[in-house]
């Protein structure tokens, strides 16, 4: 019995050694964590916004009621199955795990109808070092 006790402990303060297709990341320039889409078929991450405006390198956007500016990284066409858009790409800070990643490329996007308004794309999961466990049951979400 008191194997099954350390070993259970042991089990809840190892880290993680693999993502799960719905993870918590804190974005830290937002300063707000959220459960996220790990999407192991979408090249990079992306995180919803609301009004982006651009101007000259610098991108604003409206996220959880607040006005956040960045420099813009650059822009990238991006095909989905709403069609071909232009997205402003940003360098976000994120931390999972206790571990914090920095300038992992993110685009702007509008994701109000998506259910989760963070998705990883495979440059941070590539940064995680981790292979991502597919549960059957998130097959077809979002």
């Amino acid at each position: 019995m008191k194997r099954k006790i350390i070993s259970y402990l042991a089990s809840l303060l190892m880290p993680k050694n693999r993502l799960t297709t719905v993870e918590t990341f804190l974005v830290n320039e937002i300063s707000k964590s959220y459960e996220a889409r790990v999407d192991t078929g979408a090249a990079i991450c992306a995180l919803h916004a609301e009004d982006i405006l651009i101007d000259n390198d610098e991108v604003s956007f409206k996220h959880a009621g607040s006005t956040h500016k960045l420099k813009l990284v650059r822009m990238r066409e991006t095909k989905s199955a709403s069609g071909i858009t232009n997205r402003a790409i940003v360098k976000l800070t994120y931390t999972w795990n206790d571990k914090t990643y920095h300038n992992v490329e993110t685009s702007l996007i509008d994701r109000s109808k998506m259910k989760f308004t963070l998705l990883i794309g495979r440059n941070l999961i590539a940064l995680l070092k981790l292979s991502v466990n597919i549960n059957s049951s998130d097959i077809g979400e979002e």
